[in-house]
């Protein structure tokens, strides 16, 4: 561009999220880099870098194809890229709903100050020919924002997932959110969903990101 962004990677199909790193010809971190990625008729997304030169951007591009990647910031050089999207993969458990369940508020929102329920749904997006059940899954939630706990650190219990079924946690048993008194109306809290999976497909399945909205 005055600096000039530099990156590369290549994304599976139903991804769950692409993190991004930005760095100039000297290989040294851009931070407040905007980065976007889009995928024709399927997916767009932004997120601007940290000081680390790092986006992370939530993404689930359905078919496999090309990805356009671009990074612009004030005063220096944009940089456009195609990334190469990775064909089928024979699992893929991932966030299908995320509701809540709030005792106390009775509006199933979440509220500065309360103690709430979200039992996630996860769905196994794989489908056609060698698509494979999800089995032993395990989701873990995990909250970045100190405003909002997950109390409910453990693994879940959860069905197996056939292709394009879905399971709710097994007993009922849901995520517990506490969220702080500073929370305020409107914030948007950023949560990430690892759904972990053993059998013929051992993998790590995903790591999404999505947001809350406090009401």
């Amino acid at each position: 561009m005055a600096q000039r962004g530099v990156f590369d990677f290549t994304s599976p199909q139903r991804c769950g999220g692409l993190e991004v790193t930005v760095v100039d010809e000297n290989w040294s971190p851009i931070p407040d880099v905007l980065v976007v990625a889009w995928k024709s008729g399927e997916c767009f997304t932004r997120a601007y870098t940290d000081a680390n030169g790092v986006a992370h951007l939530p993404l689930d591009p359905m078919t496999a194809g090309t990805l356009t990647l671009t990074a612009s910031k004030r005063n220096c050089i944009p940089a456009c890229q195609d990334v190469a999207v990775q064909a089928f993969v024979p699992v893929y458990a991932s966030l299908d709903n995320a509701p809540l369940d709030d005792a106390t508020g009775g509006n199933d929102l979440i509220n500065p100050g309360e103690l709430v329920h979200m039992p996630i749904v996860l769905r196994n997006y794989a489908s056609g020919q060698g698509a494979q059940t999800a089995v032993n899954v395990a989701p873990t939630l995990t909250s970045y924002d100190p405003r909002l706990t997950v109390q409910t650190t453990s693994a879940l219990a959860y069905n197996d997932i056939v292709p394009l079924g879905t399971s709710a946690p097994v007993n009922s048993v849901a995520f517990q959110l506490r969220a702080g008194p500073d929370l305020q109306e409107l914030d948007l809290v950023e949560l990430t969903l690892v759904v972990y999976l053993t059998g013929s497909y051992h993998s790590t399945s995903n790591s999404p990101s999505f947001a809350m909205a406090v009401n």
